[in-house]
């Protein structure tokens, strides 16, 4: 196997984007969590209400379709 050289920049920038990428996906998953809590307590918060997920992701679809249109 053919052994490669990289200058060393290479590995000190790995390892400064690395972490800050790892940080963003995590924080992006901890978003998806958060948000996931707050629709389930609100549903739970109100039963009375009426509430069509798939409706209301095919309205806001449609939207923004619409305004990609214009």
């Amino acid at each position: 196997m053919k052994n490669i050289e990289f200058n060393a920049s290479f590995t000190v920038e790995a390892s400064m984007v690395v972490p800050i990428c790892l940080f963003i996906i995590m924080d992006l998953i901890l978003l998806g969590f958060g948000i996931y809590s707050e629709t389930i307590d609100f549903i739970n918060e109100n039963p009375g209400l009426d509430f069509d997920g798939v409706s209301a992701f095919r309205w806001i679809s449609a939207g923004k379709d619409f305004i990609d249109f214009l």
